[in-house]
C-alpha cells in the first residue's frame, strides 16, 4: 500500500514540476499542458459536438495544447490538443489548465469527503458542504488535489463541478445546479420561498426542475444575464442581497403591495354572479381598510352576492375589522378567488336568517360586484359603487 502511495505521489510530483514551468496566464497558450478531467471524453476531429471521435480519454490523461478554437455552431470553446499520438479537439471545459488555475470548482452535495490521499481508503480530512468552492491545484487518475477552506487533499473527481471562473473571497462564492443536494440547496429554496418563486411545501434540498424554474425566473426579474436556472456566485449574491427588493407576486396576495396591478372589475350582469358558485362558492375577503383576511361562502343572492363568513373563526375577524360589535358599514374590499382579485364592497350588518351552522354570524352579509343592485329597491347602491371604484383606483396600476 505505502509502495503504491508513493508512486502516486512521484506522479503528483511529476506533474507539478512539468505545470510549475508554465507561464501563469488569464487564457490557455500554445504548447501548456492540460489534463482531461472527465470518463470517456472525445478526442474529435473538428470542434464540434457532431465531429467524429479519434478516440476517448480517460481522468488525468495529459494533452498537450496547440491552439484555442471557437464552435462555428454554439458559444463553446475548444483546445486543438496533442494526446495519446493524436491531435483533434477536446471541449473546453473538459481540460484542466493549470495556467486558469486555481481553477474553481464547486462540491456537488453534502458529505463529499476531502482525502490526504488519492484513493477511497484513504483517511478523511473532512466532510464538505454542497455547493461550496474548491480551487483545484492538478488532477492525478481520476483525483483532484483541491484546497477547501485552507485544507488541502484530494477529492474523487465527479463529485466537483468545475467552473471557468477564478478563484475568489467573496463570501457569495457558491455555485448550485441541477442534481445538488444539501443544506446549500435547502438555504437557497428558503430565499425563493420568501421572494414568492417557490412554495415552502416544496422545500427539501434537492436542486430538481423546480427550483431550476424558480431561479430562472428570479434570474429574468433581477436582469442577470442569460437566466440559466444555474445558481452561480452572482445569481446567489443578488438573491441573498437585503437590498435587492425583487420580489415575485404571489399567486395569492398576503399583503397590500401584492394587490397593486392585479385588481381588476367584473360586471355583476356580464359574468359577475357566477364568480362564486351558488350556492356553496367560497374565496378569501380582503379588507382594504383594515388589511385584515376572512373567508366567506356564497348561500344565494340574485342582484348580488349572499354570504356568510365561512367559520366561527372567519366571524371573529370580520369582527374584530368593526370594532368588535356588528355595524351598518359599507367597506371597500378584494374578493380574492384563486388568482384573480376582483374590487367590490361589503354590507356587514347580519340580515336575514342565518344560513351556515355554526359560524356564530347571526344572518347573512352582502357583496356587490360593479352593477350589481339591491334587492329591496333593485337599484345600484352609491356608496357601494364608490367603493368598488377606490378599491380599483388605488390598485389598478403597478406599484412604481
Amino acid at each position: 500500500m505505502r509502495k503504491r502511495f508513493g508512486a502516486l505521489s512521484l506522479v503528483c510530483l511529476l506533474i507539478v514540476s512539468i505545470f510549475g514551468l508554465l507561464p501563469l496566464t488569464a487564457s490557455a497558450k500554445k504548447n501548456e499542458i492540460g489534463q482531461i478531467v472527465g470518463n470517456d471524453v472525445n478526442l474529435r476531429k473538428e470542434p464540434s459536438q457532431d465531429s467524429e471521435s479519434l478516440v476517448k480519454l480517460s481522468p488525468g490523461t495529459l494533452a498537450e495544447v496547440l491552439d484555442t478554437v471557437d464552435d462555428p455552431n454554439s458559444s463553446a470553446k475548444w483546445y486543438h490538443v496533442s494526446s495519446k499520438g493524436l491531435t483533434g479537439y477536446v471541449r473546453e471545459d473538459m481540460l484542466l489548465i493549470r495556467s486558469l488555475s486555481n481553477r474553481v470548482g464547486y462540491v456537488i452535495a453534502d458529505g463529499a469527503n476531502l482525502r490526504s490521499d488519492p484513493g477511497q481508503s484513504a483517511p478523511v480530512k473532512i466532510r464538505m458542504a454542497g455547493g461550496k468552492p474548491v480551487t483545484i491545484q492538478l488532477m492525478t487518475g481520476g483525483w483532484f488535489l483541491v484546497k477547501y477552506q485552507g485544507i488541502e487533499g484530494f477529492v474523487y473527481y465527479d463529485l466537483i463541478e468545475l467552473s471557468k471562473d477564478q478563484t475568489s473571497n467573496d463570501a457569495y462564492d457558491m455555485y448550485l445546479k441541477f442534481g445538488m443536494a444539501g443544506m446549500a440547496v435547502r438555504d437557497l429554496q428558503n430565499e425563493l420561498v420568501k421572494r414568492n418563486f417557490m412554495d415552502a411545501k416544496t422545500v427539501d434540498g434537492v436542486y430538481g426542475n423546480g427550483t431550476v424554474n424558480a431561479i430562472r425566473e428570479f434570474q429574468k426579474l433581477a436582469e442577470i444575464p442569460k437566466p440559466d436556472g444555474v445558481a452561480g456566485p452572482t445569481t446567489i449574491k443578488a438573491l441573498f442581497d437585503p437590498n435587492n427588493k425583487v420580489k415575485k407576486a404571489p399567486k395569492v396576495p398576503k399583503s397590500s403591495n401584492d394587490f397593486y396591478g392585479r385588481v381588476e372589475t367584473v360586471d355583476w350582469w356580464k359574468g359577475g354572479n357566477k364568480i362564486l358558485r351558488r350556492p356553496g362558492g367560497v374565496c378569501t375577503v380582503y379588507d382594504v381598510k383594515s388589511g385584515k383576511s376572512f373567508k366567506i361562502r356564497r348561500t344565494g343572492g340574485t342582484n348580488h352576492n349572499d354570504c356568510g363568513p365561512l367559520t366561527a373563526a372567519d366571524t371573529a375577524i370580520f369582527k374584530s375589522i368593526l370594532g368588535g360589535r356588528w355595524s351598518h358599514d359599507k367597506r371597500p374590499i378584494i374578493v380574492i378567488v384563486g388568482s384573480h382579485c376582483y374590487a367590490a364592497s361589503i354590507y356587514c350588518m347580519p340580515h336575514g336568517h342565518q344560513v351556515i351552522a355554526n359560524n356564530n354570524y347571526p344572518g347573512m352579509l352582502c357583496i356587490h360586484f360593479s352593477n350589481s343592485r339591491t334587492h329591496g329597491g333593485n337599484r345600484i347602491d352609491p356608496l357601494h359603487k364608490s367603493n368598488i371604484q377606490y378599491v380599483y383606483n388605488k390598485y389598478k396600476d403597478k406599484k412604481s
